[in-house]
């Protein structure tokens, strides 16, 4: 079946080469659609020994999880964007046994609709068994949109970075950043971050985040997008391992509020931002800014030592059909 499926592919791709060549194309928006046309073609046609992923089914994973989204006249994504986009989900070795977990940071709208949990493996029976491992026991934590897993305090267990959200159902409901800090015997301890100012936080909702290693010393810093806000809260070696001193704010409305990148230097390029992630891009063993934004999405380009300036930033085309889905892969 498969030798057929390629004989197939590669007829069909032989007469759109036959094809290209006979005629002219008459602008670039033609040879736009024929790329994408061809692209998609090499990608169905590749053969499924190629496959990076496997569909496994629940008996054989443990996890039988259903994504159910109960909608009515009031909750469905006419009325909420992020009606679809579901909540944090992160994977790191919980318990320290060697084998890798899940946890699930739980999600809501206009109240609760999923807790949050570990799903810890259990290597004799083969499959997830759902826990709580926070001290407290609590089971809700709000609607985060991202969760980091990174080591913080050195107890050899994954900690992990809640990147708060908000209800959008109700008012006045944006969450900090969170912390899930391991106690070094097994369970968890949940900690709140209010790291800017708090004039800020109450005008403006927490979209997305990341951690990694910004300024190359060797700790994580956090980057928090905020929409028309974005910040960098610096790592330190002691608890809470993250702080406002110095931080860096990037504020696209530069009359009502200062912008100041930690360097004296004030960058107003990021508006609308709603997704990140921090990654050397361009190989240099620094990390650059990747923003997704509403209008258009940003790279701002590490000058060293985490600084980052508006003339070294590069804009990236916004999708034609207007729906800004962003991920960028290391």
């Amino acid at each position: 079946m498969n030798h057929e499926r390629e004989n197939i592919c590669d007829k069909t791709m032989n007469e759109i080469t036959i094809q290209t060549k006979k005629r002219k194309l008459k602008n670039m928006k033609s040879y736009k659609y024929l790329t994408l046309i061809c692209f998609q073609l090499l990608f169905s046609c590749s053969k499924s020994s190629d496959a990076l992923f496997s569909l496994l089914e629940a008996d054989e994973t443990g996890i039988n999880f259903n994504n159910f989204v109960e909608e009515d006249a009031e909750n469905n994504v006419l009325n909420y964007g992020y009606f679809y986009n579901g909540g944090g989900v992160a994977a790191g070795d919980f318990n320290n046994d060697g084998y890798i977990d899940v946890f699930n940071a739980g999600t809501a709208y206009n109240g609760k609709k999923a807790n949050l949990s570990f799903l810890i493996w259990n290597s004799v029976s083969l499959e997830f068994e759902e826990k709580n491992l926070l001290n407290t026991k609590i089971d809700f934590i709000g609607a985060p949109y991202k969760v980091t897993p990174v080591y913080l305090n050195d107890d050899n267990y994954v900690d992990l970075v809640i990147h708060g959200h908000a209800d959008e159902g109700r008012e006045n409901t944006n969450e900090p950043v969170s912390l899930c800090l391991s106690d070094g015997k097994g369970g968890y301890d949940l900690v709140k971050l209010e790291l800017e100012p708090k004039y800020l936080s109450d005008m403006f909702t927490h979209e997305s985040g990341d951690v990694a290693d910004i300024n190359n010393d060797g700790r994580p810093d956090l980057f928090v997008v905020a929409n028309s806000h974005s910040y960098i809260f610096w790592g330190i070696a002691s608890y809470p391992y993250f702080t406002n001193v110095n931080f860096a704010h990037f504020a696209s409305d530069t009359k009502n509020y200062t912008s100041n990148n930690s360097f004296g230097e004030s960058v107003s390029i990021l508006n609308g931002s709603f997704s990140c992630r921090l990654l050397d891009l361009n190989k240099d063993g620094m990390r650059e800014l990747f923003v997704a934004g509403q209008s258009e999405n940003t790279i701002l380009i590490n000058k060293g030592n985490g600084r980052y300036v508006s003339n070294a930033a590069i804009k990236i085309p916004f999708p034609q059909n207007n729906m800004n889905i962003f991920d960028v892969a290391d």
